[in-house]
């Protein structure tokens, strides 16, 4: 048997059923159809409809959109790690290519620079030279490709590409020291001290460039890159070999 107070909640239920089955009913004329519409907004229950109504409607958009917008921030949040994953890794790889190819000419110059080397020693420094100056013209250019993706700085690719050409006049400069194309001592001293100021140079730009490329992956503005002679170089750079080796002035 039902309580009193769940006979009076069945009647207001009901009370308010008949209301809005009373609301939607058809009408029957013209000027009906007007009053049929007034009344329905008009009327409390036709009010609570109207608001379920559109509040499912908003809410379900509002849940939609909020849903496309979150994903999109997931997307965008993984390419910019991803991005910046492939910068580091090729920060890594660009110092890695340019301080191996230099260390290798920073040998020959020292072979040079310090009175008469064991023969083996010589021999040894040479091989390497050739090894890695061959390794050096591949990654090079698979470096600069890289650059062109991922990075914008334009200084960036000046720099490098100012690298680039430094190592290319080094290498003449070492091949004719090592083909023994030079007949005097005067011209090998002058060969030799050319030979460090570029080394001192690459070493310079290569500073350079990674400050460029950390200064975009962080977001901040880069400075111009300045002229690469005359510039000193970075002693925590320097080979232990070439720390003792004088500075010279370009021929």
């Amino acid at each position: 048997m039902l309580s009193n107070e769940e006979v009076s909640r069945i009647q207001e239920t009901e009370a308010v059923r008949a209301e809005i089955r009373k609301l939607l009913e058809p009408p029957k004329t013209p000027a009906a159809k007007t009053n049929w519409i007034g009344r329905f907004f008009g009327h409390e229950a036709g009010r609570l409809v109207l608001g379920f109504v559109l509040t499912t409607a908003v809410g379900s958009w509002l849940a939609y959109w909020w849903k496309e917008k979150e994903l999109a921030n997931q997307e965008e949040t993984a390419a910019l790690k991803a991005r910046l994953e492939a910068q580091t890794l090729l920060v890594q790889d660009l110092t890695k290519t340019v301080s191996a190819t230099l260390t290798a000419c920073h040998d020959v110059l020292s072979v040079y620079f310090y009175g008469k080397r064991p023969t083996e020693e010589i021999k040894t420094v040479r091989a390497n030279y050739f090894i890695e100056s061959a390794k050096w013209r591949t990654d090079s250019k698979v470096i600069r490709v890289r650059l062109a993706v991922y990075f914008k700085d334009p200084a960036i690719h000046t720099t490098f590409t100012q690298v680039i050409k430094k190592r290319r006049h080094l290498g003449v400069t070492l091949m004719r020291i090592l083909s023994g194309n030079v007949k005097t001592e005067a011209e090998l001293e002058t060969e030799k001290k050319y030979g460090l100021t570029l080394a001192n140079d690459i070493e310079s730009l290569l500073v350079n460039c990674g400050s460029l490329m950390a200064a975009e992956m962080e977001g901040r503005s880069s400075v111009p890159s300045p002229s690469p002679m005359g510039t000193p170089s970075s002693p925590a750079l320097q080979s232990p070999d070439m720390d003792r080796l004088p500075s010279a002035s370009p021929r």
